[in-house]
């Protein structure tokens, strides 16, 4: 994660009991590792996020288009989309 810096928090017991735990078993070096390990899955259950809202609303609306007979889009502007999709998630992650 790069640079690093020290911060105090406040945690329930029983979320310290699955740290000790983890971090007992091996699973993790130290707890820092496991809470920085639970960070990067949130950031990636964002990205989850994005991507589904993105199917729910672009992909099914397109697909009903397709459906009332509009023509599809040529290939270069659907990559061209992805391709700024892509760097608009890679930027919002970095």
């Amino acid at each position: 994660m790069g640079k690093t810096r020290s911060i105090n928090v406040e945690l329930s017991t029983e979320v310290i009991q699955v740290l000790e735990s983890r971090v007992a078993s091996g699973e993790y070096p130290s707890t820092a590792a496991a809470i920085e390990a639970a960070v990067r899955l949130l950031v990636q259950e964002d990205g989850d996020a994005d991507l589904q809202a993105w199917i729910e609303t672009d992909i099914v609306e397109r697909m009903a288009d397709v459906e009332r007979g509009d023509p599809l889009r040529p290939a270069d502007r659907v990559f061209s989309d992805l391709q700024a999709r892509h760097l608009k998630t890679r930027t919002k992650a970095g």
